[in-house]
């Protein structure tokens, strides 16, 4: 039977041909489209999702008002991060990176050879925060002194040829950033792995944050803000109730006519549920993700209808055969199954 069944499969191939390729290639199309949008949107997902910390990770955001229009901004102080943690039990640990405006880029050079790298000014307990894989040195204390520098896998090779020997080495920086430009002459700490591509936050070596302080008196002032602040919360924590504790937090630290409102968002959204508008989240990239769930979900639907459809109309054409096969002693199984087929 099953012989007889797979003559009359290839008969009807070639009988039908050009039905059998529409159905197969309007099935696989929409697979294909499903397929491609599922990769989309789990990459998207996975943005910034991979750090240990990441369920209890928040960045410190702050709303000001300004001629009747809410500003939101991502800026703080870098006295923040040290202030909150001992103040708020909430708050298990915080660190800090410099602010967009005040990002360092320079030229390593050691001995005849020059790199241009572009960087971060940080917290010590930067590699404590986040997951970004140490491949030489200890997360604890690369960055114990201002004058260290943790740098990339890639830089060190550039620099060194190999990361094996690059501990210990000492790099002139000639740096600049948006108010200035600097030198220094630092030693190097560590060396880690280049951030992944999921990742927001990237840069090729890391700084102590005292060098943004020593290079502008404002960074170390509670009216600089010059930090992004990141906090790794208690589990369990009511995030309601702490923003509320923490609304007016800014504003009993510095004076001056603005006034800031306080909150937290979870790191791992940000990439997604960045814009805000008069301080209100609004759309951001979680609008085409959502939007490309419903295409795929849709386009699935429309290529399985398609198959069912044309199927049964090549079955509607092959009762013929089935009552042949009957009639030859075919039991109801194999004729109904050949219907399909």
């Amino acid at each position: 039977m099953l012989k007889h069944n797979l003559k009359i499969a290839i008969r009807g191939f070639k009988k039908y041909k050009s039905s059998f390729i529409i159905n197969i290639i309007g099935l696989s199309a929409g697979m294909a489209c499903v397929l491609f949008i599922s990769l989309w949107v789990s990459d998207e997902m996975s943005v910034d999702k991979f750090h240990k910390n990441e369920a209890q990770l928040y960045q410190v955001i702050s709303n000001l008002k300004m001629n009747d229009e809410v500003i939101t901004m991502d800026g703080s102080p870098i006295l923040l991060a040290d202030a909150i943690t001992k103040e708020f039990p909430e708050v298990i640990s915080a660190t800090c990176i410099n602010n967009d405006f005040a990002t360092p880029e320079g030229v390593f050079s050691y001995g005849d050879t020059d790199q241009v790298a572009k960087g971060l000014f940080a917290l010590p307990n930067f590699f404590e925060v986040f997951t970004f894989d140490l491949l030489v040195g200890n997360q604890s204390d690369v960055l114990n002194s201002k004058y260290n520098v943790v740098i990339s896998e890639d830089l060190a090779k550039r620099l060194f040829k190999t990361i094996d020997e690059a501990v210990g080495k000492t790099l002139n920086w000639n740096y600049k950033w948006t108010d200035g430009n600097g030198e220094e002459t630092l030693v190097v700490s560590g060396v880690f792995k280049a951030p992944s591509k999921n990742s927001t936050l990237q840069f090729e070596y890391i700084v102590h944050s005292d060098l943004l302080i020593d290079a502008d008196r404002w960074a170390g002032d509670w009216s600089g803000h010059y930090a992004k602040s990141f906090l790794v919360l208690k589990e369990g924590t009511n995030i309601s109730n702490f923003n509320k504790k923490i609304a007016n937090y800014l504003n009993t630290k510095r004076e001056g006519k603005f006034k800031f409102t306080s909150f937290v968002q979870k790191f791992s959204d940000r990439y997604l549920k960045q814009p805000y508008e008069n301080g209100v989240q609004v759309g951001g990239r979680i609008t085409y993700v959502r939007l490309f769930i419903i295409i795929a979900l849709f386009t699935l639907l429309i290529a399985c209808i398609n198959f069912m459809n044309l199927s049964t109309a090549q079955a509607t054409r092959r009762m013929k055969e089935v009552g042949v096969k009957k009639t030859l002693g075919a039991n109801r199984k194999s004729s109904d199954l050949s219907i399909f087929k």
